[in-house]
Order: C-alpha cells, then sequence, then structure tokens
C-alpha cells in the first residue's frame, strides 16, 4: 500500500499563506496578483492533501512513500508551471536518422550478460555537476543534453567542466527533425515521414537536435558556462564563442525506446544518460520515490527533459533511478528525484540518449 506524507493539511487560510511566504521570500507586486498566487496555493495545498489520502497502488512499500510539499513553487498553478519550467518537444514521427546518430549495440545475443552493479551513483565519482537552475524559461532540453554531455567529457578526460545551456538556447532555433532528401514523386512514399521543426529557446526543444545543432553548426564544440552564461530568457542571438568551447562530441546513441534493461546498461556503462519524462506531477515534489502511477508512460506524454545519474535500491526494496532535475537545488531532494525503476515509470526509458566523445 501506498501513501504520500502530507506535509500541508488543515484548512486554509490567509494566515497559513503568509507564514509560507515569509518562509519562502515571496512578495508580490500588487494585491491582484497575490490573490492569483494565493489560488494557485490555495489548489495546490487541496492537491497535496488529495494525494496524501492515495493509497492501494501496491507498487511501493509504505516506507518509500513519495512525499509532496507546499515548496517554493507551490503559488504556481500547474499549468503555469508546466509551461514555465518545462519544454521538451518530443517528435510526433519516428526517431531520427542522421549520419551523426549512432544506433545502439545491445550485447550479442547467447553472450553473458554484463554485471550492472547493484547500485551506481554517477555523482560520487565526479561525473555530474552541481544542481542547475532553468528559470522561467522551457530549456529543459538544454539542460538535459548538457547534462549528458559533461559526464562523457569527464568521464573521457577526467575533468568536470560546467558548459552552457545557453549556447543551445540561443543557438538552436527552428531546426529540422527527420529531414528527407529530395525526391520524385512516384518516391515520395518512400521517402519517410515529413520534415517536423524545432527548436524555440525558452520555449521548448529537444535533446536529439541539439546533438545535431552542434555536429552540424558547431564542429560538435559546446561553450562553458563561464563563457556563456545562462539566464532564463534567449537573446535571439547566437553568441557561440569558438574560444569557449569547453567539449566536443562527436555523435549520440538513442537507447531503444521503453526499454528500461538497455537504459540501466548505458547509464552503468556510459554514464549520465539525458532522458525525456512527464514531469506534470513532479511540482511539489520534496522527497521519497517517485511513483509510476502519478504520471504517464505514454512518449506522447513527456514534457520536460532531465539526466538520469545512477540508480539504486532502497533499504525497503524499491528499486529507483537517480534523476537530475534543473528546478534548483532547493526543489526535491537537494535537486533530485529517485523514481521508481522497472516499470518505465513517467516514460523515463521513451528518449533516453547519450553522447560520443
Amino acid at each position: 500500500m501506498l501513501s504520500l506524507l502530507l506535509l500541508a493539511g488543515g484548512q486554509v487560510d490567509g494566515a497559513d499563506f503568509q507564514a509560507w511566504k515569509v518562509a519562502h521570500g515571496k512578495a508580490y507586486g500588487s494585491a491582484a496578483d497575490e490573490s492569483v498566487h494565493f489560488a494557485a496555493w490555495s489548489a495546490n495545498r487541496a492537491l497535496v492533501s488529495r494525494l496524501a489520502s492515495l493509497s492501494g497502488s501496491g507498487e511501493l512499500p509504505e516506507a518509500d512513500a513519495v512525499r509532496m510539499a507546499l515548496n517554493g513553487f507551490a503559488d504556481v498553478a500547474p499549468e503555469t508551471f508546466a509551461r514555465e519550467r518545462c519544454g521538451l518537444r518530443p517528435p510526433t514521427a519516428a526517431r531520427r536518422k542522421t549520419a551523426h546518430r549512432v544506433v545502439y549495440r545491445p550485447p550479442p545475443a547467447g553472450a553473458p550478460a554484463p554485471a550492472e552493479p547493484a547500485e551506481l551513483d554517477w555523482r560520487e565519482l565526479g561525473l555530474v555537476t552541481k544542481p542547475k537552475d532553468q528559470g522561467s524559461c522551457g530549456s529543459c532540453w538544454a539542460f538535459s543534453a548538457v547534462a549528458a554531455i559533461e559526464g562523457q567529457h569527464a568521464r573521457q578526460t577526467g575533468v568536470l567542466v560546467t558548459l552552457s545551456e545557453m549556447n543551445l538556447v540561443d543557438c538552436v532555433h527552428n531546426e529540422t527533425i527527420n529531414p528527407t532528401p529530395p525526391a520524385p514523386a512516384a518516391l515520395a512514399a518512400a521517402a519517410g515521414p515529413p520534415a517536423e521543426k524545432c527548436c524555440d529557446g525558452c520555449s521548448g526543444g529537444l535533446m536529439d537536435v541539439a546533438y545535431e545543432y552542434l555536429l552540424d553548426r558547431q564542429a560538435g564544440g559546446i561553450d562553458t558556462e563561464d563563457g556563456y552564461a545562462y539566464r532564463p530568457r534567449e537573446s535571439r542571438a547566437c553568441l557561440f564563442m569558438p574560444k569557449a568551447v569547453g567539449a566536443t562530441i562527436r555523435g549520440w546513441v538513442d537507447v531503444p525506446v521503453g526499454d528500461e534493461g538497455a537504459l540501466l546498461h548505458a547509464v552503468a556503462t556510459v554514464g549520465p544518460v539525458s532522458v525525456g519524462v512527464d514531469a506534470r506531477a513532479w511540482q511539489l515534489y520534496f522527497g521519497g520515490v517517485f511513483p509510476g502511477f502519478l504520471c504517464s508512460k505514454s512518449p506522447a506524454e513527456m514534457d520536460h527533459g532531465v539526466a538520469v545519474v545512477g540508480f539504486g535500491t532502497s533499504a525497503h526494496g524499491t528499486p529507483y533511478w537517480i534523476v537530475k532535475n534543473s528546478w534548483g537545488a532547493l526543489w526535491g531532494e537537494r535537486g533530485y528525484l529517485r523514481l521508481h525503476r522497472g516499470s518505465n515509470a513517467c516514460g523515463v526509458a521513451n528518449a533516453a540518449t547519450y553522447t560520443i566523445m
């Protein structure tokens, strides 16, 4: 049976909201603005109460209950939060096939299965930078892509370098997904899916497209954070500086869609992996193992890019992924979330990629 620890309860009143404002350093520009945020806060408080009443899923032991709380995002309506803090744009057609994409190679049939460790945390092995904050900008896709590049660069060189998400937010605009070469009308049916366009800075993007952009336009290079600092808005001017490049990629690998075994193998043998998830229910996450029944595993529902940086099993036997988010270190478990492993919770294995250096 699953229960969720309630960190807010009882009747909603103004005094509770004022105390929450003080605790989180909140101030609003007008009474009307405060009224809007109070309404969102009240609705989120009711949501936390409803989640606390859920039981009977049987997915996790009681001791591994996910904990939801009135955190610093509690005064934002869920739809507004998703618009400002998510931004993944999964392609509607088949996953891309380009010269830079490397086909995932599973272990040969009949070969002894590699022995993945029971637990692994790349944070402890120097492959993960500190939690970052994308702000009110739908740039999660850039943070997800950069986390994978940072990890691979550190593994190859032994040096962990903080790289620039802004390089992607400013520069990757209106790129082509699933490009098809010109073909005679008679061959049009065999030409593949029509081209789509992606991405648009703070309005969303896709990790694969970010990698392709780096390879096609910047010779695989990406600037350091020091050379191209982040701000939660795009400038519409690409300010890439070759002299500030901190890492260079040669390609990327798409992990088979929906295959958590392949994702486990990739994380265990390669390092941090960029993934897409349905994060609509993550806004108020405070701790514990997030269960799959609170989110969708459908590829069509993915709305957020994050990175899997490890895995483990709780003391009570619950397997989980260690997920690095980009909502700041005050969210969740110091910027991270533990996600149930083994059920493709939130679609974690639907769009997993890692880079080749």
